[in-house]
C-alpha cells in the first residue's frame, strides 16, 4: 500500500494544469468542486453555475490554510481560470431533473440517498452533523446490496444463466457507480463485492478480512488524497468493524456495531465536531434501523413526488425532535494521529487474533 501511495503521487501530483469538461461534484455559496485525475479541485467563482457541468480551462495548487475545504478532502484550488456553463442531457442529468420536482427537504434527503451529494449549509447537514449521524447518509455496501438482492430476486425468476446473471448485475452496478461519478465511499463497495464473487467463481479460498485488506490496497493506486482524509478513514474503520463483527460469535452483534460506530465517530470527528451528545448512542440504534428502510424506499420511488415529501418531511421532524432532546456536553481534542495509530493497532490485532484462531 505504502508503495501504491508513492507511485501515485509520483505519477500525479506534479499535474497542474487542466482543460476540459466536468462535472461538478458540489456547489456552495462562493464556488463549485469539479474532479480532475481524482483530485478534487475547488474553484472560488461569482459566475452563476445554472448546468451541472462546466468547462475549466486554468492551473491549480495544493491549498494550504483552508481548513473547511481540507476537512471536506478538497487538497487544490484554481487560480487563474475559464469558466462556463455547459449544457449535457444524459441519465445523470434525467434522475436529477426528477429529483428536482421534490420540494427542498425531499430534494435534499433524495440526494443524499441516490447520488451521495450533501449540501453542508443546510441545516439538515448540521443537525446530522451534531447528532453523529452522517455515515447513516453515505452511500455504501448496503445500497449495493439492496440492488444485487432485487436484481437476483427478479432474474432468478426469468430462469436466466447465472453467470450472465452475475455480469448482468455487476454491469447494473457498474452504471450506478457512474451515475455517482465514482464516489470513494461507492467505489469502495464495488471492488469489494466484486473480490468476493470473483474469488467464489474461480473456487480460490479468501477470507472476507483479507479481502477487505486487497480492496484497501488497490483504493490507495485510486486516490491517495482520499484515503488519508478523516472521512474515508471513519468509513473504512466501520466496514472493517463490520466485518470482523460479522465473522465472531458474540451476541448482540447490532448493538455491539452500533456502539462501535458511535465510539468511532466521536473520537475520530473530535476535532471537528467538538461537542457530543449524550444520547447519540440511542439515536444511533433508532435511526440506524430506520434509515435503511428510507434508503430502500427511496431506491425503487425517488420518481413518487407527493409521497417523497411526506415521508421526508416526516424524517425531517424526527431529526428536529431528536435535536431538540439531545444534551451536548464539549468534549476535549484529540490530536488524530493518535487516534488513528490506536485504532490501526486495533486493526492489526483483530487480525492477528483472527489469524491466530484459524490456525488452532
Amino acid at each position: 500500500m505504502i508503495f501504491a501511495l508513492l507511485l501515485e503521487y509520483l505519477l500525479w501530483n506534479n499535474i497542474c494544469e487542466i482543460d476540459n469538461t466536468y462535472k461538478i461534484l458540489n456547489k456552495y455559496k462562493n464556488g463549485i468542486v469539479i474532479r480532475h485525475l481524482n483530485k478534487k479541485i475547488f474553484i472560488e467563482t461569482n459566475t452563476s453555475i445554472l448546468s451541472n457541468y462546466v468547462y475549466v480551462k486554468g492551473y491549480f495548487n495544493t491549498i494550504s490554510n483552508d481548513d473547511f475545504l481540507i476537512k471536506l478532502g478538497i487538497r487544490y484550488q484554481l487560480n487563474t481560470y475559464v469558466i462556463e456553463n455547459i449544457k449535457i442531457d444524459n441519465f445523470t442529468t434525467l434522475i436529477e431533473s426528477i429529483i428536482n420536482k421534490n420540494n427542498l427537504n425531499s430534494k435534499e434527503f433524495i440526494n443524499m440517498f441516490i447520488l451521495g451529494k450533501k449540501n453542508n449549509d443546510s441545516t439538515i447537514y448540521t443537525m446530522l452533523k451534531d447528532l453523529n449521524l452522517l455515515h447513516l447518509f453515505v452511500i455504501s455496501g448496503f445500497h449495493f446490496w439492496i440492488i444485487t438482492y432485487f436484481l437476483n430476486k427478479i432474474l432468478f425468476l426469468i430462469k436466466l444463466n447465472k453467470y450472465f446473471v452475475d455480469y448482468l448485475i455487476f454491469f447494473v452496478l457498474l452504471m450506478y457507480l457512474s451515475l455517482l461519478n465514482f464516489q470513494l465511499s461507492a467505489l469502495r463497495s464495488f471492488i469489494y463485492l466484486f473480490l468476493l464473487r470473483t474469488f467464489q467463481l474461480l473456487k480460490i479460498k479468501v477470507n472476507n478480512i483479507d479481502t477487505f485488506i486487497i480492496m484497501a490496497c488497490i483504493l490507495s493506486f485510486i486516490d491517495i488524497n482520499q484515503v488519508i482524509t478523516k472521512g474515508y478513514i471513519l468509513s473504512m474503520l466501520l466496514s472493517f468493524a463490520g466485518i470482523v463483527i460479522a465473522n465472531t460469535s458474540i451476541k448482540y452483534k447490532k448493538l455491539v456495531y452500533s456502539l462501535l460506530c458511535y465510539v468511532l465517530s466521536v473520537t475520530i470527528l473530535s476535532n471537528s465536531i467538538k461537542v457530543v451528545n449524550i444520547f447519540g448512542y440511542f439515536y444511533q440504534l433508532l435511526f440506524g434501523m430506520l434509515i435503511p428502510i428510507y434508503y430502500c424506499y427511496t431506491l425503487m420511488f425517488f420518481w413518487f413526488v407527493s409521497l417523497n415529501n411526506l415521508l421526508f418531511e416526516l424524517l425531517k421532524d424526527l431529526l428536529l425532535f431528536a435535536y431538540d432532546f439531545s444534551l451536548f456536553i464539549q468534549i476535549f481534542y484529540i490530536p488524530f494521529f493518535y487516534v488513528l495509530i490506536y485504532y490501526l493497532l486495533l486493526m492489526l490485532y483483530a487480525i492477528f487474533y483472527k489469524f491466530k484462531n484459524s490456525n488452532v
